[in-house]
């Protein structure tokens, strides 16, 4: 009779998936057992996101923010062989660029249980899943610091990435990566402003006075117990990249650094090493 009982319960989850997925907004016919209840759904476009932000939506503005699909949902799935229901808070940020939605997402990827698991850049901490697919930044927000929380926000992000149509590719500079290996979230950064490089690279700050426009994909790695930045740095003139080199060549940013190293590698680009 228990088994009986399971049984049915399950044939009424996946009965409710097939009529909750014709109005989600992850709505898909491979739910790989997840059905969603839509609870609230709001949109920010424009300058409306200084009104969902209590501060810091300068950053999101920097990085080509258009954007924002804000969606709390009930999530019903199966976990240990048993239904469960979690509630997530989904918000979808649309950038005017893949990298203006990678750079957003590297500034906000800290510590973390695990990344890069589906192909794209992705990390999973205690209460989020976070990613960047296309012009997309993700966030997937949950309450329950548990394995179950935590499972729900994985079937909602793969639901996601079935309804994509082949995502749009941008290149990653290679001389910056070349010693990472394929796990980049949390290693490999990219700030397009003064505002990112003073939360993400401020050792980096100094040598950037007096510029406004560029674009920096740079590792902070250790070697033994210092500290040593690669960056490539592309500047949008080639004057802008050859004033850059001649005020920062051999210049040290404080005294925990040796002087700076500057290659050039284009007319628009530079590459900075500091140790």
């Amino acid at each position: 009779m228990r088994y009986f009982a399971k049984f049915v319960t399950l044939c009424a989850f996946f009965t409710i998936c097939t009529i909750l997925f014709c109005s989600s907004a992850f709505a898909q016919e491979k739910t790989d057992h997840l059905a969603t209840e839509i609870l609230t759904k709001k949109n920010f476009k424009g300058t409306a996101l200084y009104g969902f932000m209590n501060g810091g939506s300068d950053l999101y503005y920097e990085y080509g923010f258009k954007e924002l699909d804000v969606t709390q949902l009930n999530a019903t799935f199966i976990f240990n062989g048993a239904l469960v229901t979690e509630k997530y808070t989904v918000e979808i940020y649309k950038m005017e660029t893949p990298q203006g939605a990678f750079g957003l997402y590297s500034t906000h990827v800290h510590k973390f249980l695990k990344r890069d698991q589906y192909g794209f850049f992705d990390c999973m901490t205690n209460y989020q899943l976070q990613s960047c697919v296309a012009a997309e930044y993700i966030s997937i927000v949950f309450d329950n610091s548990t394995a179950q929380a935590r499972e729900g926000a994985d079937l909602l992000y793969k639901n996601y990435l079935n309804q994509l149509q082949e995502p749009i590719k941008f290149a990653v500079p290679e001389i910056v990566t070349a010693k990472l290996g394929e796990s980049l979230s949390g290693r490999l950064k990219l700030v397009q402003g003064q505002i990112a490089l003073n939360n993400s690279a401020q050792d980096l700050y100094p040598l950037f006075e007096g510029f406004t426009t560029f674009n920096v994909w740079f590792t902070n790695e250790f070697e033994g117990e210092e500290l040593f930045y690669k960056a490539v740095i592309q500047f949008p003139t080639a004057d802008d990249a050859q004033k850059f080199a001649k005020k920062n060549a051999g210049s040290k940013i404080s005294d925990d650094f040796a002087p700076a190293v500057i290659q050039v590698l284009s007319d628009t680009e530079l590459l900075l090493c500091l140790q």
